[in-house]
């Protein structure tokens, strides 16, 4: 297991390193979520890479279904289903903007099992697009036509709090919008004669 700390100012790393071998602790200075991710993707050396963000929490038997699953499969990208909750600390007001869903389709990091030679094909997810950097990567898995599946059970669930995307969703609306029209870019660059 690989915690990344991306410079959090909380008791990350002293809670990761307590639990010793085989917990490894990454420290570095804050470069977002694709930051983090990118380099707990480069310290991996299993056959398969799956995340798990702050805010979310999997459920217990995630990584043995969706292994086998991939391994029966030959899959490249197993996902699950997505399910959401409240933080206890949310504004009843914020609450009444959009209801929570049901669990759905959870084509999202946490939800996620990745076959690591992926990221050999595809490369990293790009940094300078912050929390559009998964859609943009997630556009290339398709592109590439990646074997993938999403299981019929809830693998993880997303806390929903006053700081990420679904209560931010203005700002998260114009990540994923840089995302989408940095694949474009690069779809039309390797067009020939495109630019």
């Amino acid at each position: 297991m690989i915690v990344v700390d991306d410079g959090s100012t909380d008791r990350s790393v002293e809670i990761g390193r307590g639990y010793g071998a085989p917990v490894v602790v990454i420290e570095q200075e804050n470069r977002g979520a694709a930051g983090a991710a990118n380099t707990g993707v480069r310290a991996a050396r299993g056959e398969f890479v799956a995340f798990c963000d702050s805010d979310d929490v999997w459920l217990p038997g995630k990584l043995v279904a969706q292994l086998g699953a991939a391994r029966s499969g030959g899959l490249d990208l197993v996902f699950g289903l997505l399910e959401e909750f409240l933080s206890p600390e949310l504004d009843a007001e914020v609450v009444r903007t959009r209801p929570l869903r049901p669990p759905m389709p959870g084509y999202v990091p946490s939800c996620a099992l990745v076959r690591r030679e992926a990221f050999g094909h595809l490369g990293p997810f790009d940094e300078s697009l912050a929390n559009g950097a998964w859609v943009n990567w997630y556009t290339r898995v398709r592109a590439a036509g990646l074997r993938e599946v999403v299981l019929d059970r809830v693998v993880s669930r997303r806390r929903i709090h006053e700081t990420n995307n679904w209560s931010t969703q203005q700002q998260g609306g114009v990540g994923y919008l840089r995302a989408l029209r940095s694949w474009v870019h690069e779809q039309r660059s390797r067009e020939p004669g495109g630019s």
